[in-house]
């Protein structure tokens, strides 16, 4: 992921959103990367909008609930993502 300059990746089984796996994540399996499955650091259920959502209110949920991203979902499907970046 960083090598790409990600910082969050959703995990998606079957077309359904199953979890998000961040940067954050990562950090606490370091040291056993090479045998962590994807399912065990990932963050399951992960907080979603609608795509139909201001965009205030989204940015007002990740300053309120402290994540990183909100997948944008729309019937079941997740078609983009909001994140932040500190800098």
């Amino acid at each position: 992921m960083c090598a790409e300059g990600l910082r969050h990746v959703v995990v998606i089984e079957y077309g359904k959103l199953v979890g998000i796996l961040s940067d954050r994540d990562l950090c606490n399996h370091w040291g056993y990367l090479d045998c962590t499955k994807v399912n065990a650091a990932m963050t399951p259920d992960p907080i979603t909008v609608r795509p139909d959502v201001g965009i205030e209110q989204a940015a007002r949920l990740l300053l309120t609930l402290k994540v990183g991203s909100l997948p944008v979902v729309e019937e079941g499907k997740v078609i983009g993502i909001i994140t932040t970046t500190t800098s």
